[in-house]
This record gives C-alpha cells, sequence and structure tokens, in this order.
C-alpha cells in the first residue's frame, strides 16, 4: 500500500488543476482505455471499450476506485494544511461511483433507476420504510405478531384497521413492517404492499451486468474497513485510512438505498451479493467501533433495508451474535453503560432478529444464541459481586441499562415456543445456567433497621433491583412454559421448516423467498389434549430439584461460601467464581466447565448429549420416595380423622417443644445470618438442610437483621409448583386424572428426596421474613430508614410486581403450610412477627408497635387459609374478585382497570364479558368520563382479604359498601372456606389448630380484661380481625364435618327452624379449636379468673352490649355483640359440649333444644310442619298489612298537618313530614356537598321536652300540690280528649281495663308462638312485654293483662286521638270494639293495633317503671304519643342537612381522634 499513499501525495499538488472526473479519466487511460474515447464519449466510451474487453472489468473498476481514494487523501491533507473544510467533502467517491454505475447498468444510472421505480410502483412487496427517532408509526395488537411491530403512517391509511385494537406510537428507530409476514399478518397488508412471495427476480441481462462491477466494488469496501482496523504505525490519526473509509462509506451506503428504493428485485440481488462477498458482513458489523457516528447512521439504514429479504436476515444474523457478546464485554470492562450508547448496531437490530420465532430457533439450535446471552448475563453480574457472593446494587447500577438490554434480547429470544421446548428438552445446561444467574441475584440490595439516626441519603438505585426482578420473572415464565409442555410436541418444531416454509422452491434462487420468520404451529390440538394430563413432564420435575438444590446451596455455609467469601470477582477471572457455581450446582459431575474470553464467550455446546439423563436421575420413581414424604390428609375414613384429632395434637405440642427448645440441639448458622437448630439425628452435613426430617428451629430477627425482598430462586420455586398444580388439578385437567391417589402423591412426586419438615421451615423463611417487613413498615418500626423501606414495601404488593412477589410469596407459603405441622408452623410465624409472648396472657402493653403487627399477623393467617388466587380460582373467578376489588375504591374508566389488573388476567379474553356482568357503563356527559360502576348484587362478593388492600383502600371500600348495601362490611363479609386444590387442603389445619385458639383466645381476653381508660393490647381493629379468624375456621368445621357426614352418612339432626345441627363427636375429635374451646387457662394476674375461649366469648358479648347499646345500631362499623353472638350460635352447632356450655352460660343465645329423641319423633309428623308453614305464611301477610298500614298513617300525618291543626299529640312524628319534605327539596349534604349522591337526607334537629301548659294552667309547681297537680292535669287533658272526641268515648282507663276486646281475626296459639317470634327478631323491645299497668292501680301490678286488651285499649286510644284532630267530621263508635264484634271490626284496625302497640309499649313500660320505684303515687297513663312527664315536644333546627352516614362518621371520627396514632 506504501504506491498508493505516495500516488496520493504526488497528486495532492495537481488536484487543483484537475477536476474528479478528469482525475477519474486518467486512472482508464493508465489502465489501457483509449483516450480518443473518453474525450469525446467519456461514460459511453468506456462502455464500448469495455464490451470488447470484458475481461477488463476488474482492473477498470480497481482504477475508478483509486481515483477517489486519491482525491479523499488529498482532501485530508489539506484539510490539516489550511484548518478548512468543504461540502465536498463527502463526495470523493460520488464521481467514481457514478462511472461505475454506468458500467452496471450500460446507460444512464438515473434513468435507469428511475424506469425501474415507475415500473414497481403500486406493487412493491414490503415497505420497508425506515424511522428516525420520535417518528409517528402505528401499533395494531389486532394485526401484529409480536409486541415489537409496528407500521408506519400510510401503510396504516391504505390498510383495513376497522375496528381493530391501534395506538399511534413515537419510534425510536426500526423500519415498517407492512408486506413482511414475519411480523405482520397478511390481512393486515395495505394495498400497496404484499408479501415478500410478490418480489420478481432481477432480469439475466442486468444481473450480468451488474453483478461483476458491484463485487468489486464491496470487495474494496471491504479492503478499506479493514485498514482502519488494522494497526498503524503512529497512535494518532495521522493515516488517512479511517477518512477514506468513512467516505466510501457514506458514498456506497447512499447508492446502495437508492437501488434497493428504486426496486425491489434490484434490493434482493444486493443482497445476496453482500452476504455472498467474503467476510464484508463481518467487517460492517465492526465497522460500529471504528467509524463516526454519522457515517454509521446510513450504514444501519441500509441494513434495516436488506435485511427485508429473509436469506440475507438469516446471514447477517449469524454475523450479528458472533459480534454480540464481544460488544457487551467491551461494556464491562469498562464498567459504564455509556458505553453501549457507542454501539448502535445491538439495540437496532436485536428486536429485527431476536422477535422473529424460526429464525430465532435455528439460532438457538444452531449457533447457540441463548447460550450467548446467558454467559454475557452470567460475567455481567459476576462483576458486580461482592464479597458476600451477592450482587452488590451500588457496582450493578453503573450497568443497569446494559443488564436491561440483555434481558430483553433473551426475553425475546425465549418467548418463542419453540425454544423453550427445545431448552427443556435438549439443553438442560441452558437451565441450570439460568438458576446458577439467580443465585448470584438471591438476597440481594439487603435492607437493615435503623433505630439510632435517621438515614440522610436515600438509595437511589433502589428501584433497580425490583425491575430487574420483573424481568426475570417474566423470561423465567416463558421458560416454564416448555417445560411443561409435552414432549410429543417436539416434533413440529424442527427448524427444517425455516428452509421449506414454501412448498415448490427448490433451487437457489426461489430459496430467498423462503420466509425464516413466523410460521403456524400444526400442534394446536395435540397442545390442548397434552396440557390436561395430570402426570408431571420430566423436565418441570428435574427443574424444581434444581431450584430446590440451588436454594440448599446458597443457604448452606460450606467450602463454596468460603472460597466465595474469598473471591474478588470484580478483579479476577471470572472463570473460577462459575466454576465454583457449577460444582455446586451441576448433577452431572462429569460436563465440562465453560470459557468466558475477553472479547468473545463461549457456552459448551456438547454438554446437553451429557446432560440428557438428568431427567432419569432426577425424577426417579414416586413410589419409591412416597413413605418418606408427608401425605396430605384427605377426608378418607372414619379412622383419619381420629389421627388428626386429640391425639396427634397433643403429640404435635409436645413435640414443638421438645425439638424448638432442646438443649442438646446443634447449631448451624446459615449464610443469611440466621441459627438453625435441629436434632442431633438430622445428619445436615451428609443431607443437607432441606432432608431434615424433624421440624428445626431458626431464629432470625426482622427488626435487627438484613432482610431482602428478592429471592428469586424463591419466585422460580412458586411459579414451578404453581404450574404443576394447575396442570394437574386445574381448570384444564381432567376430573378423573385427578385422583385422591394422586393428590396425596403430588408433594413426593414434585420433591422427590427432599423431606417435608425440612423443605416447609426452609423454605418458608425468606417469603415470611418479607411479609413481616412490610408489616412492621405499616407499624412505624421503619421510619428512620427514609423512604427506601417504605417504597419497598408498596411496590412489593403493587400490581406490576404482584405475581413476582405478593401472590407469588402467599402461594409458596400455602405449600409450606401444607407440608408442616400446623403448630410449628404458626408458632413460627408467632416468632417472625416478634409476638411469641402475646399469648402469655399479661395485660400490660408491651409496646407502641405490637397492635399493628398483630393485626397484620391475624390479617396474614386469614389470607394464608382463604386465598385462591392459584390454588382454587378460575380465570373468569380471578377476573370478577380484581374487578370488584377495583371498583369498590371507586368508580373506574375501562383503561383504569385493566391497568390495574395482573398481566395474566388483562389480557385475558374473558375480561369484557365478565366486567359487563358485574358493571354498568356510565356514559360519557361534557367533561365527565364514562366510567363502569360496580351493579349493587356484586357488593356482596367483596373480599375485604384481599392481599393488594391498603388501610386507606380498604376504608373507602367498607363506607363505599355500607353507603350501598346499609350494612357494615365487617358483620356481612366475613371470610369462608372455599374450594381447594386437593393438595392443599390440609391448610385449614392451620385455622383450626391449637396454636391459632391461643392467638384468638388471647386477643379475646386482653379485649374483655383491659379497662376503657388504659391501652388495650387487642383494639377494637384487632379484635375484629381475631373473630375473622375465628369465623373462617368454624366455617371450616362446619364445611370438612358435612363433608364427612355426606360421606360416610353420619346423622344430622335438625330442629325446627332454627338449623341446629349435631353432628357425631367427629368434629370435636378432629378439630382442636372445639377441643380446646371450653379449655379453662390460668392469667399470671391473680385479679383475673380461669377463662375459656367461650367464656371469654360470653364477656366480651355482654361488655359490648353494657358500654355500646345503640353505638353499632345501624353503623357500618363492625357490630361486636352481633358478630359474637353468631359465633357462638355457630360454636353450639358444631359440638354438644360447646352447647351444653352455652346453655348455662347464655340461654339467651342458645335457646332450649329438645332431645334427639323427641326431635327426631317429632320432625317426622307431617301434620305439624304444614301448620308451621301456614302460621309462617299469615306471619308474612300480617307484616305486609302492618306495612301497608304504617304507610296509609304517614300519609294521614302529613294530610292533618297541611290543614293546618296543631296538635302536640302528633309532635314527634313531625320529622316523617319533614323527611318526606326534604325528599323533594334535596338539598345538599352540609358535609360531603355531594349533590349527586342517592343517599337521604335528614334535617339536624333539636328535641325538648316541653310542660309549659301545665305551668300556665297550675301555676309554679311546688313540692306541696304535687299530686295535686299531677291529678288536675291528668283530669284536664281527659276532659280535652273527651270534648274533642265528640262520640263518648271512655277514657283510656276504661279502654285498659276492658279485657273483653278481641281481634278481628283467628289466631290459634301456634300462629301466636310465630308471630311472636318473628315480632322478637324485628322489635327486640316486645319481648320485655309481660304486662300492662292500669291507671288506677296502686299495689296490684301483677295483675295479669292479655296481649289483645293492650292491643284494643291503644288502638282505642289512638282512633279518640285522631277523631280529635279531624274536627268531629268523622267519629267511631266503640261499640264496634266490644265483645263479640268480630265479624263488623275491620281487620286493618286490628292490624294496626298491633303494630302501634308494639311501638308504644317501651315507653309505656319504661314510665311505668321508673315511678313505681321512685313514689308510691297513682300513676296515670296517657292517651296519646310523646314522652312521659311533658305535655309536648320542642322542636327547633339549623337548618343544615346532612346525609347519615355522613353524620355517623362524623360523630365516629370525633370518639377516635384521642387514641389514633400517626405513622
Amino acid at each position: 500500500m506504501a504506491g498508493i499513499d505516495g500516488a496520493g501525495d504526488a497528486s495532492a499538488a495537481r488536484l487543483p488543476e484537475l477536476t474528479p472526473a478528469e482525475r477519474v479519466e486518467q486512472k482508464l487511460i493508465a489502465c489501457g482505455v483509449p483516450e480518443e474515447q473518453l474525450r469525446e464519449d467519456h461514460q459511453e466510451g468506456l462502455l464500448m471499450y469495455l464490451e470488447e474487453h470484458a475481461d477488463k472489468i476488474s482492473e477498470v473498476t480497481a482504477a475508478i476506485l483509486s481515483a477517489g481514494t486519491d482525491i479523499s487523501e488529498a482532501r485530508k491533507s489539506l484539510k490539516k494544511d489550511e484548518d478548512s473544510s468543504g461540502g465536498s467533502d463527502r463526495d470523493a467517491y460520488s464521481e467514481s461511483l457514478s462511472w461505475l454505475q454506468w458500467m452496471m447498468f450500460r446507460n444512464e444510472p438515473d434513468a435507469v433507476l428511475d424506469d425501474m421505480e415507475h415500473s414497481s410502483a403500486g406493487e412493491r412487496a414490503v415497505c420497508g420504510s425506515v424511522w428516525g427517532q420520535n417518528d409517528l408509526a402505528y401499533r395494531c395488537r389486532t394485526c401484529e405478531n409480536d409486541s415489537t411491530c409496528a407500521i408506519c403512517v400510510p401503510c396504516f391509511q391504505n390498510g383495513n384497521h376497522e375496528d381493530h385494537d391501534y395506538s399511534i406510537m413515537y419510534t425510536g428507530g426500526g423500519c415498517c413492517d407492512c408486506g413482511d409476514a414475519t411480523a405482520w399478518k397478511r390481512e393486515g397488508f395495505c394495498s400497496r404492499h404484499k408479501g415478500a412471495e410478490q418480489i420478481k427476480p432481477l432480469s439475466e441481462e442486468l444481473a450480468s451486468s451488474v453483478g461483476p462491477v458491484l463485487d468489486e466494488l464491496l470487495l474494496f469496501w471491504k479492503e478499506r474497513i479493514c485498514l482502519v482496523e488494522a494497526p498503524t504505525r503512529k497512535a494518532d490519526e495521522g493515516t488517512p485510512c479511517k477518512s477514506v473509509a468513512e467516505e466510501l462509506t457514506t458514498s456506497i451506503a447512499d447508492m446502495l438505498l437508492r437501488f434497493c428504493t428504486s426496486s425491489e428485485s434490484l434490493l434482493s440481488f444486493v443482497s445476496q451479493r453482500i452476504r455472498e462477498s467474503p467476510d464484508l458482513l463481518d467487517a460492517l458489523t465492526r465497522a460500529e467501533r471504528l467509524l463516526d457516528k454519522e457515517v454509521l447512521k446510513n450504514l444501519h439504514e441500509l441494513l434495516l433495508k436488506l435485511i427485508t429479504e429473509p436469506a440475507f436476515k438469516y446471514e447477517f444474523a449469524k454475523v450479528f451474535i458472533q459480534y454480540y457478546p464481544g460488544t457487551f464485554s467491551q461494556v464491562i470492562k469498562g464498567n459504564n453503560d455509556n458505553l453501549l450508547d457507542e454501539y448502535r448496531l445491538i439495540p437496532t437490530f436485536s428486536v429485527q432478529i431476536f422477535t422473529v420465532p424460526t429464525l430465532t430457533t435455528r439460532l438457538v439450535r444452531e449457533h447457540n444464541l441463548l447460550g450467548i446471552l446467558l454467559e454475557c448475563l452470567t460475567v455481567l453480574f459476576l462483576s458486580c459481586v461482592g464479597e458476600d457472593a451477592h450482587l452488590q446494587t451500588s457496582k450493578w447500577g453503573n450497568l443497569y441499562d446494559s443488564s436491561l438490554r440483555l434481558l430483553e434480547d433473551t426475553r425475546y429470544v425465549v418467548s418463542h415456543e419453540e425454544v423453550s421446548k427445545y431448552v427443556a428438552y435438549e439443553r438442560p445446561d441452558l437451565t441450570r445456567s439460568w438458576i446458577k444467574l439467580l443465585s448470584l441475584v438471591q438476597g440481594m440490595d439487603p435492607q437493615k433497621r435503623v433505630t439510632s439516626i435517621h438515614v440522610e441519603d436515600e438509595n437511589e438505585n433502589l428501584a433497580s433491583p425490583f425491575m430487574l426482578g420483573h424481568y426475570l420473572g417474566i423470561i423465567q415464565n416463558l421458560l416454564m412454559k416448555g417445560a411443561f409442555s409435552s414432549p410429543g410436541q417436539q416434533e413440529s418444531t424442527d427448524v427444517t421448516v425455516c428452509s421449506t416454509a414454501i412448498k415448490g422452491m427448490e433451487n437457489a434462487e426461489n430459496q430467498r423467498h423462503a420466509k425464516v420468520g413466523r410460521v403456524n404451529l400444526v400442534c394446536n390440538s395435540s397442545t390442548r389434549e397434552s396440557s390436561s394430563s395430570s402426570e408431571l413432564p420430566a423436565p418441570a420435575t428435574c427443574l424444581i430439584r434444581q431450584c430446590l438444590k440451588a436454594i440448599e446451596s446458597w443457604l448452606e455455609p460450606g467450602p463454596r461460601r468460603r472460597k466465595l467469601s474469598s473471591l474478588d470477582a470484580s478483579s479476577t477471572d471470572a472463570r473460577n467464581f462459575l466454576a465454583l457455581l457449577e460444582d455446586t450446582l451441576t448433577i452431572n459431575k462429569g460436563g465440562s466447565s465453560k470459557q468466558i474470553g475477553d472479547v468473545g464467550m463461549k457456552v459448551n455446546e456438547g454438554s446437553q448429549i451429557d446432560d440428557a439423563a438428568d431427567y432419569h436421575e432426577v425424577v426417579g420413581s414416586p413410589a419409591q420416595e412416597s413413605d418418606d414424604m408427608m401425605l396430605i390428609d384427605q377426608v378418607g375414613s372414619p379412622q383419619a380423622g381420629n389421627d388428626a384429632g386429640k391425639g396427634k395434637m397433643n403429640e404435635s405440642s409436645n413435640g414443638l417443644d421438645v425439638q424448638l427448645h432442646s438443649e442438646n440441639a446443634i447449631s448451624v448458622a446459615l449464610t443469611d445470618g440466621s441459627l438453625l437448630y435441629a436434632h442431633p439425628d438430622s445428619r445436615i452435613d451428609e443431607l443437607g438442610i432441606l432432608n431434615m426430617t424433624s421440624w428445626p428451629r431458626v431464629v432470625f430477627d426482622v427488626g435487627s437483621q438484613e432482610t431482602s425482598f428478592h429471592i428469586p430462586l424463591h419466585r422460580m420455586l412458586s411459579l414451578l409448583l404453581r404450574k404443576a398444580m394447575k396442570k394437574c388439578f386445574g381448570e384444564d385437567a381432567k376430573p378423573e386424572e385427578c385422583s385422591v391417589v394422586q393428590s396425596k402423591e403430588f408433594f413426593s412426586q414434585v420433591l422427590g428426596g427432599f423431606k417435608p419438615y425440612g423443605f416447609a421451615s426452609i423454605v418458608m423463611e425468606h417469603p415470611l421474613r418479607v411479609r413481616v417487613f412490610c408489616a412492621q413498615v405499616r407499624a412505624g418500626m421503619w421510619r428512620k430508614n427514609g423512604d427506601a423501606a417504605i417504597l419497598s414495601a408498596e411496590w412489593y404488593r403493587s400490581v406490576q410486581w404482584l405475581e413476582q412477589g405478593l401472590e407469588s410469596d402467599l402461594f409458596l407459603l400455602q405449600c409450606c403450610a401444607a407440608l408442616s405441622s400446623p403448630e410449628f408452623f404458626v408458632k413460627t410465624i408467632q416468632e417472625r412477627f416478634g409476638l411469641s409472648n402475646y399469648i402469655s396472657l399479661v395485660l400490660t402493653e408491651q409496646n407502641e408497635y405490637e397492635p399493628v403487627l398483630m393485626q397484620e399477623m391475624l390479617v396474614f393467617l386469614i389470607q394464608l387459609v382463604k386465598e385462591r388466587r392459584f390454588i382454587g380460582r378460575s380465570t373468569a373467578d380471578n377476573l370478577k374478585r380484581e374487578l370488584i376489588y377495583k371498583l369498590a375504591v371507586g368508580d373506574a374508566t375501562h383503561s383504569q382497570i385493566v391497568k390495574s389488573l395482573p398481566r395474566d388476567l388483562s389480557s385475558s379474553d374473558q375480561l369484557q364479558s365478565v366486567l359487563d356482568s358485574l358493571a354498568v357503563y356510565s356514559n360519557p356527559s361534557g367533561m365527565k368520563q364514562g366510567k363502569c360502576v360496580l351493579r349493587k348484587a356484586f357488593w356482596k362478593e367483596l373480599d375485604l382479604y384481599h392481599p393488594r388492600w391498603n388501610s386507606r383502600e380498604i376504608q373507602i371500600a367498607e363506607e363505599r359498601y355500607y353507603r350501598f348495601c346499609k350494612v357494615s362490611a365487617l358483620n356481612a363479609q366475613l371470610p369462608q372456606w372455599t374450594h381447594v386444590f386437593s393438595p392443599l387442603r390440609s391448610i385449614s389445619k392451620i385455622a383450626t389448630s391449637k396454636a391459632v385458639l391461643q392467638i384468638v383466645r388471647a386477643v379475646l381476653f386482653y379485649a374483655v380484661y383491659t379497662e376503657a381508660s388504659s391501652v388495650s393490647r387487642a383494639p377494637d381493629n384487632v379484635l375484629v380481625m381475631g373473630l375473622h379468624l375465628l369465623s373462617l375456621a368454624l366455617d371450616i368445621c362446619e364445611s370438612e364435618s358435612q363433608m364427612y357426614a355426606d360421606k360416610y352418612g353420619m346423622d344430622i339432626v335438625q330442629h325446627d327452624a332454627e338449623s341446629w345441627v349435631v353432628l357425631s363427636s367427629y368434629a370435636e375429635e378432629t378439630f382442636p379449636i372445639l377441643t380446646y374451646s371450653t379449655e379453662s387457662v390460668s392469667p399470671e394476674s391473680d385479679k383475673v379468673k380461669n377463662e375459656s375461649m367461650l367464656t371469654l366469648l360470653v364477656s366480651l358479648m355482654r361488655k359490648y352490649n353494657e358500654e355500646n347499646d345503640s353505638t353499632f345500631s345501624g353503623s357500618k362499623y363492625c357490630n361486636v355483640p352481633s358478630l359474637v353472638e353468631s359465633l357462638l350460635k355457630r360454636f353450639a352447632k358444631l359440638s354438644k359440649q360447646c352447647m351444653s356450655t352455652l346453655r348455662e352460660m347464655a340461654p339467651q343465645v342458645v335457646p332450649s333444644i329438645p332431645d334427639h329423641g323427641s326431635t327426631k319423633q317429632n320432625s317426622g309428623s307431617p301434620d305439624l310442619m304444614d301448620k308451621k308453614a301456614k302460621a309462617r305464611q299469615r306471619q308474612a301477610a300480617i307484616m305486609a298489612k302492618m306495612k301497608a298500614e304504617q304507610s296509609k298513617f304517614a300519609e294521614s300525618m302529613k294530610a292533618s298537618e297541611n290543614e293546618g291543626h296543631p296538635d302536640a299529640t302528633f309532635e314527634p312524628d313531625a320529622s316523617s313530614s319533614t323527611a318526606v319534605a326534604s325528599e323533594e327539596i334535596r338539598p345538599v349534604c352540609s358535609l360531603c356537598r355531594d349533590s349527586d349522591s342517592k343517599s337521604p337526607l335528614c334535617y339536624l334537629i333539636l328535641l325538648q321536652k316541653s310542660r309549659l301548659a301545665t305551668f300556665v294552667e297550675t301555676g309554679n309547681p311546688s313540692w306541696d300540690n304535687l299530686s295535686q297537680s299531677k291529678k288536675t292535669s291528668g283530669s284536664i287533658r281527659r276532659e280535652k280528649s273527651t270534648d274533642s272526641s265528640g262520640a263518648g268515648s271512655s277514657s283510656s282507663e276504661e279502654l285498659v281495663r276492658d279485657t273483653t276486646i278481641e281481634p278481628s281475626f283467628e289466631l290459634d296459639s301456634m300462629e301466636v308462638d310465630a308471630f311472636l317470634d318473628f315480632s322478637n327478631e324485628q322489635h327486640p323491645l316486645i319481648r320485655y312485654i309481660s304486662c300492662f299497668p292500669s291507671g288506677r292501680c296502686t299495689g296490684n301490678a301483677d295483675d295479669n293483662i292479655s296481649l289483645e286488651t293492650i292491643e284494643a285499649a291503644v288502638y282505642k286510644s289512638i282512633v279518640n286521638d285522631l277523631a280529635g284532630i279531624q274536627g268531629g267530621e268523622q267519629s267511631l263508635s266503640t261499640s264496634n270494639l266490644t265483645a263479640g264484634s268480630k265479624t263488623s271490626t275491620s281487620p286493618k284496625s286490628s292490624v294496626l293495633g298491633t303494630y302501634v302497640t308494639c311501638l308504644s309499649t317501651k315507653y309505656r313500660l319504661s314510665s311505668f317503671c321508673d315511678v313505681a320505684s321512685k313514689s308510691s303515687a297513682p300513676v296515670t297513663i296517657r292517651n296519646r304519643f310523646g314522652p312521659v312527664d311533658c305535655d309536648g315536644i320542642h322542636i327547633s333546627s339549623c337548618g343544615h342537612a346532612v346525609h347519615q352516614e355522613c353524620h355517623d362518621r362524623y360523630l365516629f371520627s370525633l370518639k377516635q381522634r384521642p387514641s389514633e396514632k400517626h405513622y
């Protein structure tokens, strides 16, 4: 090349004298072209010369290009001398390329290209328009093959996308996919682009002329780029090689882009020549590190145009993945994400290549694409590992963007079903590499509670590990799909489809039409059939074992951890670190290790053969291991119930004390900072911590030790178990295949040789710690840590990380609970929450955080038992629950609803149908958006224990529930036991265990014995959660007992209409919460008597009845007495022992029930049952008549008020007319100011007793004439009543004493009993009616007065008052109410009398009792409604209207303010 340099120097001086065209002509003359032809005809003369000398094409091409090189180098020298640059710098090769185009087309190039463009106008196969930054494009979810596809605006406008799901987006580069069948569905093509198969080959004549010249040009291009990469004599840019290469690249890229734009046939021909040119593609990819960014833009645009041709895309992809690891190696060495911006080839083309299914599958199989990506990730993570073998967030934060780029590309690759199947069945070494990768991330970014000084510096990289976990969860979810697929489906994924996608193409020319892209799978039916099989595939079982071994290796101390702690991965070759992981996790010890170079990284491709035996070795036979596994107890036989009963409970309780507090236990310090105490015979060193046969004790304090939210190994194990359980017992599983035997052997099959107690005790630790961490944050224990702890807890339960966070951990804890002893499991939970001493029954408060921690623990136990997100609910049920959860907080738009759903549910096909069934859409109007409103009927399905509730949302939901349902949600929406997959049915034992009984009993004890002036260890919120947990336990007892009785034909005795169910001793023996409910415990305080749970419940009910007799009536807050009473009744139904105890302590709660013999005899009488049914019908008719009379009575009151007849007799009913008026006026609530609310409004009024009339008539009262004034006042009122009636009606005394009055309808004794029972439920005060005092009675208060007499007397009194108000216009004769007048008396009168009696007896009875207790003076009975000891009521109002619920909420907030705590 020295000669070339010399020629450049010699030509530099002559440059100003010669134009570029003249320089080319000189080169051609030197090459042998006649000067005369060139001077006269220029390019045409050259063509005539080449027609005669075709063998000179190569030599002539080189000469023309050398002229451009001379011009470029000379201009480089001039720039240094003159320090100037012109616009012609980029045109150094333009003249040379113009001469070459004449040689290619044998004519004027522009004319030929224009003709080719016009001939193919409107018939192009693929659009391929290249976008820049922030260009507009359309994404159509209906037409796209993956989420990375888009089309340009003209293609969208020329296509048919009516009723499609499309959106407008801003691009970050790329090209239009219209016409590309690998990215866009054919029905979505626009009218101008018909697909790659429409491309016609270039004519032979044109191909023969273009080909030789183009080949020489491409070869020259490659050599010039390689010169830049080769070492130079000087370290600086003294050589002009780079400038020459940049100018040549720019000119060639522009020329070829013009070719590709003019004709697709020419594009296909050019792409073929480029891919066939030796090492050209490799040089073009490496040029990214050598050339200027502006030059690379043109080059990348050209490559984007060329990859629309499938054959070129495959060849370019092979070169691309070889270049891929070297680029990331440079970024990792630099430890800076900014270096990735220098290499734009990776982000630009990875999405273009890795999203094509069949192309990616071929690259994975033939070129180990996935292995390269995983190796790059491993090396990147190893460079950021600290001495504790954990990924250091501070180091990794510098490579965050690079990590996401690698993870995104890995997601593209494994998102193809063929790839995941291939990895699962043919490359298990790749899955092991993935598990090793997760081991590096496990436990990263731990947080430790600060107790001294508040932190000043916030963690800037706090969100980065959560985003990393999000990507890891997506990728492993895609990998698991292949592991759970059937091996028979693998035949349809052979990569030969890449070359035979289009039938009938045999020659090489037609091979370019083969779509190296998306093909339709032909195994849909087989997939559906195989997915219902309950047998787990071998790869899935193998993955579970490998994941468990990785968790065990991560926790166990030993040589591996000691080696890792002494290895500095950032300064040492990463091969040592990876070898340590390989030694620990590799199942087949004969596999060779992987090698990582500085630039290129290679994964051992032969290891898949050695690993093929892994599945046979790991899976084994479930029958061989079933003896060591704890079979899940089903309701299988009567003997099984006894085994799970009291005997087993005592054994477990004793075993707990021995194993958890054994003096001779061995201790092991685990690598996560916890201490493990195990039985001496556990042989941990030999078998591992997951193979312990006894339950160990793990000591760890979340409040003082480091806790990490990032446990991807546990999340992967949870995902594997979840998919395995869904495959065997989910919606698609066949019922006949999910037998009881398979249910019992499920965990035996998936866990292999690992022991239940070892698995449950170790695996539960880290998810439980995260849950405790969130509870402590809510309690305010992490305030001094700043926002880090609060944000972590919020993100953990947010919808973005829900599936890889809260829900995943909760499911894994449910699996652990199913495999563990309930006593051990609950005790461990108490220890982690720091509440082990809560059951000590010491009334002194321990700390300020205890109430919130206790509430969180009770909520966690309820969720643990009742949550069915993955273990019992169908997709439609999950959608319904999530939608109710969202709409209960407030009305929402459709987009808000979709964003609030988990990822798997938001893309469900059932979303719209479920939403339409439970919500009503309100159309938009004005500035208001259209929103979905929850239907009233679905409020009854509100789940108060949804895992994602926070305190604010649950408060809003409860208030809205009360507004719509008029009852407290805490009373109505109790947690219930529902269907669960059979392997997890044993989690019901958690709620019915003795440990839970002790917790609930402690809550009740503190609620009963804590005085109102002191701070309780069980405030109302803790008490309600405890009662809900107890309700759930009783629901489990009822469900399991009923199932047991149905299965074995046990006798169920039903007593009357109360539905009292008395079962055999099964319930008492099976459920410890029933067995020990009557067990008395001795508190440490001598001032407190021995109490059992039942006695505490009775005491609690009485305490709240005394303190809050009227607080909970109609309140939206929990009615504790009512809830406790219902629980006591359920105890009595389930246990005969509880029934007998409650009948002694609370006979008003548990009524007297006949014995079994009489009950069976009575229940068999059909006549008695018919009479009861008829009595209920009459009872319903009576109440309907009451309601009608009540309405008429209110209307008559309103009419009398409008006529202007004021009377003190009807003052108490003035509020009813006011309420009617307020409904018509509809003022605004003064508290919430909600004008659209449909809730009724009421005025704030002040009622005061008034005795003004008596004072005016009798003068000032004195102690001397007190009795006389009473008599005078009474005579005046009686006189007024007689005068106003105008019918000579007798006084109320005579009416009351008249015992001959009878109702107008006949009632036998059974109807009366039924009516009284119903009235007692509707009006509890009626039950206190025993006698009615007479006005003349002084000492004979024990005289028996019949109910009919009272009814007749009160009714007659009302009739007289009504007659007086109407001014004598209507009169009623009292003869109609005398004895023997049944036929002439109106039934409505008697019904109204009965109704009035219910309302008036309370005031009459209370007045009588008060007067009788204070004085022996005669009692005057009033013959009208109103308060006692006054003449009337004085009403005053401020004029403000409020909603009843707003008023209650305001009063409650005033009561709660002194005791509120701000966290």
